[in-house]
């Protein structure tokens, strides 16, 4: 199972340091060591490494995108390891010049979260940092003004009756102005929200802390996907003749966009 994020901001930000969603995460994502599941086991990866250049729909277009620490990573193993799966990874593209500038701050020390003395007071460098950010001038690119759009794929490949099979699911996002909703937004607090509305309907009777993937909570996954494509998200999975050709014998579109 490869998991691919692909975004662009077709806004972009006159801010040093553009933040569209948590700053935080952003940061934990570039210098916390991904990990991945290759055969059969849980593996650290350098960070950034992963290298791979993807053509996403337009017009997020073409990306290189890197391994990221996600929890999909984790869970999908988790869940999915009896069935066979053998190996998992997430990968996300970053701003090259956005990459460069959060590796400066990184040499300089900025990005830890250990408190350091600075004169009488101690202050947690990222902390600060944190700070000063959310009080940059100019376009932040944030959902205030959202402008950006991403691409969400999985690719999953395995074997059914002897024969290996292939299939990608896709959905492409676009930010909401009129609602103050950026694409990453919108693709992370909708699935959330969705499903709040379904364990308020008893159409989700598990509680407790599950993956959305795993049988124990009974995510009713047709319903889960109508109800994303009457938010605007419609998820297309494309069907190739055999893995690897890349050649797409169909494709099923699940759920109607609203209007």
């Amino acid at each position: 199972i490869r998991i691919y994020n692909g975004a662009r901001e077709t806004r972009p930000s006159t801010q040093l340091l553009p933040v569209s969603f948590s700053l935080d995460t952003m940061l934990d994502e570039l210098t916390l060591k991904p990990v991945i599941f290759a055969g059969g086991k849980w593996r650290e990866q350098p960070v950034l490494s992963g290298e791979e250049a993807l053509d996403f729909p337009s017009p997020v277009g073409r990306q290189t995108v890197r391994f990221s620490l996600h929890s999909e990573a984790l869970t999908l193993p988790m869940n999915y390891r009896k069935k066979g799966l053998r190996d998992c990874f997430f990968k996300i593209n970053y701003d090259d010049e956005f990459v460069a500038r959060v590796r400066f701050l990184g040499g300089l020390g900025l990005l830890g979260k250990e408190p350091v003395r600075v004169g009488s007071a101690k202050v947690s460098p990222r902390a600060m940092l944190q700070s000063l950010v959310a009080k940059q001038p100019g376009r932040s690119g944030g959902p205030e003004e959202a402008g950006d759009m991403e691409a969400l794929r999985v690719v999953v490949e395995g074997i059914r009756a002897g024969r290996r099979e292939r299939r990608v699911v896709e959905a492409v996002i676009h930010a909401s102005p009129e609602q103050h909703l950026s694409a990453v937004a919108r693709d992370t607090g909708f699935p959330a929200a969705v499903a709040a509305r379904m364990i308020a309907r008893n159409e989700i009777t598990a509680r407790g802390v599950f993956a959305p993937e795993s049988r124990q909570l009974g995510m009713p996954v047709e319903r889960f996907f109508e109800e994303m494509a009457v938010r605007g998200i419609s998820i297309t999975m494309k069907v190739p003749e055999r893995a690897g050709l890349g050649v797409r014998r169909g494709s099923l579109t699940v759920g109607k966009t609203a209007g």
